[in-house]
């Protein structure tokens, strides 16, 4: 629990898009409990002082009816960051 890893992305010059996705396979959560996964990842990307959060649906019964959301995602066993525009040099992935 709350061990981190960190990867360095390569970004090219000229890059537009750095889309980048982390799934797990999660073990199941006991009946009745309030969070439905048991391994929480949370991925990131940097770069200098910026950073990117994974995009999500938001919490709502009608969630489709909204846009998606830069937030962490405590519901899904698959997160995507997106970067629009990087820099050229590195963009850090932390997990």
């Amino acid at each position: 629990p709350g061990a981190q890893a960190a990867h360095i992305i390569p970004v090219p010059a000229g890059a537009t898009r750095v889309a980048v996705a982390l799934a797990w396979t999660d073990h199941a959560a006991p009946a009745g409990t309030a969070r439905a996964l048991v391994n929480d990842l949370d991925l990131v990307l940097e770069q200098g002082p910026s950073q990117r959060l994974p995009w999500r649906l938001r919490p709502h019964r009608d969630s489709l009816a909204f846009p998606p959301e830069r937030a962490p995602n405590r519901l899904d066993n698959l997160e995507q960051a997106t970067w629009e525009g990087p820099a050229p040099g590195s963009l850090s992935l932390r997990v």
